[in-house]
């Protein structure tokens, strides 16, 4: 092994020599530690690591000594642990920060893209654009950006427009039962007054709808003054229903661009 690889063996080699030598030594399993902390950083692997380990330890046993051969190699499992305890817990740390980061990015190069098309000044003029396509692409992009089985972008009856605008989007086969998106919908106001996002578990809608089984996230479309206009909604039927906090901020995001559009839509079209 070289490079940091080689580097790492003799910090480790030295650190179980002293730690052979005087048992309780706390400064040896500090250094443990800390090389398999290095480890990580350096892109070893744990089989890398024994192989470190091993390498060292071959080394204490022909040395011998005063202490036995199986004394040796209880005391060096001992320090091995440590260093492994060391790598593993960075190593899930860094995990998950990469698989955060890259659930970000996702997230925002699809919000860009998403963006782009509705702040296209030409989609507010365009007569073959109608508020149903844009509810249609809203709700199916939104199943892009987050794990959900289905979307329902409803828009609230304005004047002359009879019962409103809703698009649904699926991702799987499943759906919520017929209905229930709509009576979520109408109980919106009083469960968030404010106006503000709205997570529920599967257990608090079948609470408030008795034989709905299904996780719910939403979101208002909200006028230039604050009204709601209308609602986002992401509806989760699998086993693990639950929406997450980023769920809802990716949501919001949605559902405040896609406002920005239905007002210019209804501005040009006044």
């Amino acid at each position: 092994m070289s490079g940091e690889g080689g580097d790492l063996g003799g910090r480790y080699a030295r650190a179980l020599h002293t730690a052979l030598a005087d048992e309780g030594d706390e400064g040896a399993l500090s250094a443990a530690y800390d090389v398999g902390r290095d480890a990580v950083r350096a892109g070893l692997s744990v089989m890398d690591l024994a192989a470190i380990h091993n390498a060292a330890l071959v080394d204490e046993l022909r040395a011998g000594g005063e202490r036995a051969a199986d004394e040796t190699a209880r005391a060096a499992g001992v320090f091995f642990l440590e260093s492994v305890s060391a790598y593993e817990m960075l190593a899930r740390v860094l995990l998950r920060s990469s698989e955060a980061a890259l659930l970000e990015q996702r997230h925002a190069a699809l919000l860009r893209r998403l963006s782009g098309f509705l702040a296209d000044a030409s989609l507010a003029v365009d007569a073959n654009a109608s508020l149903d396509e844009v509810l249609q692409l809203v709700a199916e992009h939104s199943l892009e950006v987050v794990e959900a089985d289905a979307c329902s972008a409803r828009l609230a009856p304005s004047d002359g427009d009879g019962d409103g605008r809703e698009a649904l989007a699926l991702a799987t086969a499943a759906a919520p039962d017929p209905g229930v998106p709509g009576r979520l919908a109408e109980l919106y106001p009083d469960l968030r007054p404010d106006g503000g996002p709205l997570r529920l578990g599967a257990d608090a809608v079948a609470e408030r709808v008795p034989g709905a089984d299904t996780a719910w996230l939403a979101a208002p479309f909200t006028a230039l003054d604050g009204r709601v206009i209308g609602l986002l909604s992401l509806f989760s039927l699998g086993e693990d229903r639950a929406f997450s906090a980023v769920d809802e901020e990716v949501v919001v995001q949605l559902a405040q661009m896609a406002s920005a559009t239905f007002e210019r839509m209804d501005l040009y079209r006044r």
